[in-house]
């Protein structure tokens, strides 16, 4: 939701798969240009009909096929950055041909190798959302909260899926 955001403050047109009408309202409601109802539609040709041919920039949070899958709806010479791994059978092939740069993201990279310049980037980073946060340009969709003695519950929630916005753990602050 906060990438959503953060593509439309800069412009860009926001493409987003979604698994039914419910969240299709939601994402349309946070402002995406087409939504795809990845239930009903073929993703790969959606998105390379909209966008005549690839979007510029893909974000898997998926893995797996879903990442494999979407190297063919990324134009020549875009990027694809995924959250997940891409699956142990994955094809570079046509990542390769169209000359995609493929990045991995994980956010406790910094921590676990202890790097400092990275983790100093990264407050910079908290410290703009936390301003656009602050000024309303920036907001979190939160669905529920769970005090943190029901983390095991608020985590099979998510796993059930169908959940539209964010769920929050709530710290006692005894």
């Amino acid at each position: 939701h906060v990438a959503i955001q953060l593509a439309r403050l800069h412009g860009a047109q926001v493409c987003t798969t979604v698994s039914g009408s419910d969240k299709a309202r939601f994402v349309g409601d946070l402002g995406v240009d087409y939504v795809v109802d990845y239930h009903d539609q073929d993703f790969v040709a959606a998105v390379n009909e909209w966008s005549n041919g690839g979007v510029d920039l893909g974000f898997d949070t998926v893995g797996g096929d879903t990442f494999q899958r979407s190297v063919h709806c990324i134009r020549h010479y875009g990027d694809l950055v995924t959250l997940l791994q891409p699956g142990a059978d994955m094809d570079w092939k046509e990542a390769r041909l169209r000359n995609l740069r493929v990045s991995f993201e994980l956010m406790l990279t910094p921590m676990v190798y202890r790097l400092t310049a990275a983790q100093q980037r990264q407050a910079d980073i908290l410290r703009r959302c936390a301003a656009l946060f602050d000024n309303g340009k920036l907001r979190i969709q939160l669905a529920k909260t769970f005090p943190l003695e029901q983390a095991a519950e608020a985590h099979r929630a998510i796993e059930a899926g169908g959940m539209i916005g964010k769920l929050a753990l709530v710290m006692d602050d005894r």
